[in-house]
């Protein structure tokens, strides 16, 4: 999943800029599973920059007419049990 941060203030007179979705990618850490759709991250970091340019126009439609789809609104949350002393968790 995408993540964009940073201080970007949506309105309806401001845009996703290929620069915000660049680096909401590189911000993102690799290794990890694929979300609900199947994707994996590395499938975003790795791609070519009209994919992020495709990114750009999607999101910015998106903020300006105010529809998100549900389906992204989708996520697989796992938590994982960390015992970093090796003692036993009862």
């Amino acid at each position: 999943m995408l993540i964009v941060s940073r201080s970007i203030k949506f309105c309806f007179g401001q845009f996703v800029t290929v620069r915000d979705i660049v680096d909401a990618v590189v911000a993102q850490s690799t290794g990890k599973s694929a979300g609900p759709n199947g994707l994996f991250m590395e499938s975003f970091i790795y791609a070519c920059p009209e994919l992020w340019v495709h990114f750009s126009l999607f999101f910015t439609a998106c903020i300006k007419h105010c529809i998100f789809p549900v389906s992204f609104m989708d996520v697989i949350i796992t938590p994982l049990v960390k015992n970093r002393h090796l003692k036993v968790v009862t």
